[in-house]
């Protein structure tokens, strides 16, 4: 994992994908919590939390890459694929 902060960024498109309508050009975080609230609120903290080094790495090129970082990586895979498992299962 050379950049980690890549990672992240990565996680976010793919909850970009699977919850913000295709015309949508501004409000993403907002369709993102919105579908998170609708399917497992539970993960929404998860999801803060995530979004916040996706900030950190927009804004300042880089991540670190420490242990609770690889570990967000390792439980943020793990969450959208159970987010993608219950978006199919409701569609």
């Amino acid at each position: 994992m050379p950049d980690v902060g890549a990672k992240i960024l990565l996680i976010y498109c793919c909850l970009e994908h699977l919850f913000v309508p295709k015309n949508a050009k501004t409000d993403n975080k907002k369709y993102i919590v919105g579908g998170m609230n609708a399917l497992a609120p539970q993960l929404l903290s998860w999801f803060d939390q995530l979004y916040d080094l996706r900030c950190d790495y927009a804004h300042k090129g880089f991540v670190l890459r420490d242990d609770g970082t690889v570990r967000l990586i390792m439980d943020s895979m793990k969450n959208v694929m159970a987010l993608l498992i219950a978006k199919l299962s409701v569609s």
